[in-house]
């Protein structure tokens, strides 16, 4: 398979909300999961040289946009995220994704927001 697996950091985070990139909560990060995956986006839309997917923790998600309480992730949950800019058309995405679970990244964080603002 043609794809890098990477740590997200902080400042990757920004660069996901601006992308809308494609996000998976709850992902089990093994091989055999990533290759099935990487399948499935590769059955819509061809993938950039650029292409990776990006392990986000659940702690590292409550510690930049504060979420708190029931809205909190659990600190080790995986988030995968792949940026929709190292694909040539993530459009033909929009619908299958659905089938996996799949969300932008940009909705996940507004969520998120207007979640902690009904617990707060």
């Amino acid at each position: 398979m043609n794809y890098e697996v990477k740590q997200a950091t902080m400042e990757d985070l920004d660069v996901f909300y601006d992308d809308w990139s494609l996000t998976l909560e709850g992902f089990l990060v093994d091989e055999e999961n990533l290759d099935a995956y990487f399948k499935e986006i590769t059955n819509y839309t061809t993938v950039k040289d650029d292409f990776a997917f990006y392990i986000v923790k659940g702690k590292q998600m409550n510690e930049r946009y504060g979420l708190t309480g029931d809205n909190a992730y659990q600190d080790e949950l995986n988030i995968i995220v792949c940026k929709l800019c190292s694909m040539d058309n993530p459009l033909t995405l929009a619908v299958p994704r659905f089938a996996w679970g799949g969300r932008w990244f940009k909705d996940v964080v507004d969520n998120n927001a207007r979640h902690e603002l009904e617990v707060a």
